[in-house]
């Protein structure tokens, strides 16, 4: 894929997290249940790294679990940014000791790791748990996706786990009728990739968004192509209960 096409899906779908943020806040509880099948994950005391983190439903559901880490969310958005850093500055978490990080970062710019740097914090660019939840999905091009697990993997303590997930939206009737055509974009449709969708959104306005279709053997091969191990799989998430695949990684 060339660099002009993926420029333009990445700015496609920057634009659309910039206009919807409050309705796409609205619409990620922070009580779904499918949190929890992650949270078992992480222990007290972790270091945890939320790539797109968007609302911050990671780090509420943690505290609203007793589970005292080291959290930092990180989201191209501003908009989800704010929004997330809102949320903790009422009197209800305002003792949490540590407070909850939140960066505007774009994963898909150079180096980005290096935006991590906490000067107070020797450890600053180790971690024991990387999400990457419903991000993935939103990279366009194999190589970009490849380049951004091998990122996370120089992020990641020895023993540390990365934990992504993806839509399987071609599963699901109603998600397919999400499925529009490229007519009214500037992308040349030359230059996808197998799997290379657009979805529809219509909660308080129309938009659309760029996805990838990242199934089990995709995984598996950008696993094998980054060092990861899979530890574990499954289905969660959405109305059915099973939209996303999860998958739970360590380094090899």
């Amino acid at each position: 894929m060339r660099q002009e096409t993926i420029h333009r899906l990445l700015k496609l779908n920057h634009e659309f997290y910039t206009t919807f943020a409050t309705s796409f806040s609205k619409t990620r509880s922070q009580g779904s249940r499918d949190l929890d099948k992650i949270t078992r994950c992480i222990t007290n005391g972790a270091r945890v790294l939320d790539i797109g983190c968007g609302n911050g439903r990671v780090a509420h559901r943690l505290i609203q679990q007793g589970i005292v880490a080291h959290y930092v969310g990180i989201d191209r958005s501003m908009q989800l940014i704010e929004i997330a850093q809102s949320a903790f500055q009422d009197d209800t978490t305002a003792h949490l000791v540590p407070q909850p990080r939140f960066l505007v970062i774009d994963i898909t710019s150079p180096h980005w790791p290096d935006l991590l740097r906490n000067p107070s914090d020797k450890n600053h660019q180790q971690f024991d748990t990387v999400l990457l939840l419903a991000i993935l999905h939103h990279i366009p091009s194999s190589a970009l996706r490849q380049r951004l697990l091998s990122e996370v993997a120089g992020l990641l303590t020895p023993a540390g786990r990365l934990i992504l997930s993806t839509w399987q939206f071609l599963d699901h009737p109603r998600m397919r009728k999400k499925i529009v055509g490229w007519d009214n974009t500037e992308v040349d449709i030359h230059d996808l990739e197998p799997g290379d969708y657009l979805l529809d959104w219509k909660h308080e306005g129309f938009g659309i968004r760029y996805c990838h279709l990242i199934d089990q053997k995709e995984i598996h091969t950008l696993a094998a192509d980054t060092g990861f191990s899979i530890l574990e799989t499954f289905r969660a998430g959405g109305h059915e209960g099973n939209l996303s695949l999860y998958a739970i990684l360590t380094k090899v």
